[in-house]
């Protein structure tokens, strides 16, 4: 009786799971193993022009970021944007940039010009990013179902000496966004 009831609790436990995971995976994507969630810290620039699908533009501080919307502050005002409305978001690459927890380092010039180890992390869904200290423009990524785990690693490896810097987001589907982004010089 006892083994029975420790079945149970163990295929509450795993069912649990599986539906967790199932909720977090769109359509058409993979969930790699990872050891835990693959969320990776990132560096967001304070400024970024902010195109639209009808053609227009923003200029403004991205607030925040969620599924469905953002939040930009611009001329002394703040909007909510619908996603849905925007195609992509490209970050100035002018203006000081906090890295890790209280370097500062200035993007633009050289280290613009050196591209090596740009990435651009295709089909990560929108609920997939959030800002971890706005204040510092720091960010996080979800990877677990764009890379594999030795992937992962390797990215992780490289951003422990060059913190990745977002340059751009994309917006490819309602679910879907695409995110380029550059490991900083040491």
């Amino acid at each position: 009786m006892e083994r029975l009831g420790l079945f149970v609790i163990a295929s509450v436990v795993v069912l649990g799971t599986v539906f967790t995971l199932e909720k977090a995976i769109l359509p058409g994507q993979v969930a790699y193993a990872q050891p835990q969630d693959a969320w990776l810290l990132v560096s967001i620039p304070p400024l970024a022009d902010i195109q639209l699908k009808d053609g227009s533009s923003i200029t403004g501080r991205v607030k925040s970021l969620t599924a469905t919307n953002m939040s930009v502050e611009f001329g002394g005002t703040s909007a909510v944007v619908p996603l849905e409305t925007v195609s992509k978001i490209k970050f100035r690459s002018d203006k000081p940039v906090v890295q890790g927890s209280s370097t500062l380092a200035i993007r633009g010039g050289a280290l613009l010009s050196n591209t090596t180890g740009a990435r651009v992390w295709q089909n990560v869904p929108r609920n997939g990013f959030r800002f971890k200290d706005q204040s510092k423009g720091l960010a996080e990524v979800n990877l677990t179902t764009v890379l594999k785990p030795s992937e992962f690693r390797g990215v992780k490896a490289v951003a422990q000496t060059s913190p990745y810097l977002i340059d751009e987001i994309s917006f490819t589907t309602n679910q879907i966004m695409n995110v380029r982004a550059v490991p900083t010089a040491p």
